[in-house]
């Protein structure tokens, strides 16, 4: 059972800066509600996964592509990687060790970061074992502790060198960022509050409260869509996006090439925890970093929060209106221009409702 520390106030990492007004009523702890979201969370959505290092950054394998608290993870990676970063271009050094694993002694690191920022710090043994013809090192299973957001993986340790000294070494097992490397997310921190995403996969729509079971009455629910969701919902390749032509050139010459614009949405959610009797309306903001995504650079979601009442029914339904938008460039060197210089075009204006059904999810207690 993991023991669930109930942060008020605090959404998940990512969606705090989001300007949507709170709603009034935010009531006590339940501890009956945190002994259930625990439960949920370890039971049904948890699991088992592992963190494994590949190249300079770091590939996942689990139950789906999301880290849980209370989940059970390991660190690996191969012994060709291993020997790689630890050699740099050292031919002598690299096949020294690749010649013999128990040359290299490892054991990972882990720095959580908890829901109040707090860090800590577990070191973890890991071993060699065969694989695919070499070998590969894998940490023992540690548990994910309640209230942590981030982990900060690595593996560290000494080798021997061949002239009969030895080195140390600390490789870091982090996502690939935009900026630079970022730590690894973790969903789960800030329960009761939870995250109801909804993407696409396969061309086809889906909808996941990622930290699992139902949402909290009385606890903040945020509302996630992706970006390849919406180019589903408004058929982004069939949207004329032309704004004009340019100058272009090649090893022929010069040419005139078509010039298209940029794709922006704007989303509302909107929703009822009373039945339908009555709804309520978030605008979602975009966050060009978002947790959910494990592709970084050039993804995003459009994102917003609520608070479930205390009264609320045994379900949220929520639709959503999206308007997909063409953003002219502000050159005034466009040729054979379709629009005035920085024009805002409303290409389409459609709803993601789930066919006219709506999308509903569970409230508990």
């Amino acid at each position: 059972m993991v023991n669930v520390r109930i942060v008020r106030g605090l959404t998940i990492a990512g969606t705090a800066a989001l300007s949507i007004p709170a709603l009034a009523g935010c009531a006590a702890d339940s501890a009956a509600s945190t002994a259930r979201d625990a439960l949920e969370l370890n039971e049904a959505n948890a699991g088992s996964g592992e963190l494994r290092l590949n190249g300079y950054s770091q590939s996942y394998f689990g139950t789906d592509e999301f880290v849980r608290v209370g989940q059970t993870l390991t660190v690996s990676a191969t012994l060709w990687d291993v020997v790689a970063r630890i050699s740099e271009g050292r031919e002598d050094l690299r096949a020294f060790l690749l010649a013999d694993a128990s040359r290299i002694t490892l054991e990972t690191e882990v720095v959580y970061v908890k829901a109040d920022d707090q860090k800590v710090t577990v070191r973890v043994p890991m071993t060699w074992r065969p694989e695919s013809g070499s070998f590969a090192t894998k940490s023992e299973p540690f548990v994910i502790p309640a209230g942590v957001k981030l982990l900060n993986p690595s593996i560290g340790g000494t080798y021997k060198m061949p002239d009969g000294g030895s080195g140390s070494t600390r490789l870091q097992v982090f996502q690939g960022g935009s900026n630079g490397p970022r730590p690894t997310p973790v969903f789960g921190a800030f329960l009761p509050n939870k995250l109801a995403l909804f993407d696409s996969i396969g061309g086809s729509v889906r909808t996941r409260v990622i930290e699992g079971g139902a949402l909290v009455k009385g606890a903040r629910a945020t509302f996630a869509v992706s970006d390849w969701r919406l180019e589903s919902i408004v058929k982004r390749s069939d949207l004329d996006v032309r704004v004009g032509q340019q100058y272009s050139g090649n090893r022929f010459g010069p040419t005139i090439v078509d010039l298209n614009g940029a794709v922006d949405y704007e989303v509302d959610a909107v929703f009822s925890t009373d039945g339908g009797q009555t709804f309520q309306t978030a605008a979602l903001r975009k966050n060009t970093e978002p947790q959910v995504l494990t592709t970084d650079g050039f993804r995003f979601t459009l994102e917003g929060q609520t608070q479930v009442p205390e009264n609320a029914g045994p379900q949220l339904v929520v639709a959503f209106h999206v308007r997909a938008f063409l953003q002219v460039p502000e050159s005034r060197s466009i040729i054979n221009p379709r629009y005035a210089p920085g024009a805002r075009i409303l290409l389409k204006d459609v709803w993601d409702n789930n066919g006219g059904a709506n999308y509903a999810l569970p409230v508990g207690l």
